[in-house]
């Protein structure tokens, strides 16, 4: 296997577009073995075909046990007829329509709990400080002095980030010592990102594009 070849899952040019590869995979492997995962790979439909509908050759259960026994009974890791009856059971609950109609509650939940966690950040806050004060740049850096020779500064958030308005407070005050800043915000993103999908590869190239603007060199990633 040519290094060419390489699965890069976590390359933020990978995600943002995998298609190249996978259309040289198609045309140069039927199969291909990704150490690090540990996993095979297939790329051509008959292939795929053929390992869905024979489980007998291909089996859905783990080559080893798993961490938690439990799981070895759930629809990823059963064959037939185990898995038959694992699905009717499911199929029984969860119909088209009961799921629609509990759509309205589990977006109440949702908010419900998001507030609950947004009303918990006041004693993060305090914990965090140890008794300090809060308004300490060197707990904050909302607090601090931009006006001093302050970097160029990239920001990210996401609406669900609970740090959100600190983020666009920071943009602002940033903006108003005169400091070159940028901020990015994701739709639904909660803090930290989405750890692995295409609005965080994204934000990766953004970072690249970012700090080879101002510095004239690439990131780690």
């Amino acid at each position: 296997m040519t290094s060419d070849l390489q699965f890069l899952p976590t390359d933020p040019q990978f995600q943002l577009n995998p298609y190249p590869w996978l259309a040289k995979m198609r045309q140069e492997t039927s199969a291909f073995y990704d150490t690090e995962q540990q996993a095979w790979m297939l790329f051509r439909y008959d292939d795929v075909e053929r390992v869905l509908s024979e489980w007998k050759t291909f089996s859905s259960k783990p080559p080893k046990p798993l961490d938690r026994e439990d799981f070895t009974q759930t629809l990823p890791f059963t064959d037939p007829p185990k898995h038959q009856s694992l699905r009717a059971i499911v199929q029984k609950v969860f119909t088209p329509n009961r799921v629609e109609a509990m759509a309205s509650r589990i977006t109440e939940l949702t908010h419900e709990l998001l507030a609950q966690l947004q009303g918990s950040l006041a004693d993060r806050n305090a914990l965090y400080a140890a008794g300090h004060d809060l308004a300490d740049p060197y707990l904050s850096p909302l607090f601090g002095d931009f006006t001093r020779g302050f970097p160029p500064t990239f920001l990210q958030a996401g609406t669900r980030d609970l740090f959100l308005s600190n983020a666009v407070r920071m943009h602002r005050a940033l903006r108003k010592a005169g400091v070159s800043v940028e901020l990015h915000i994701c739709e639904g993103m909660p803090h930290g990102g989405f750890l692995g999908t295409p609005e965080d590869a994204e934000l990766a190239v953004e970072v690249d594009r970012f700090v080879a603007a101002h510095w004239g060199c690439k990131t780690a990633s």
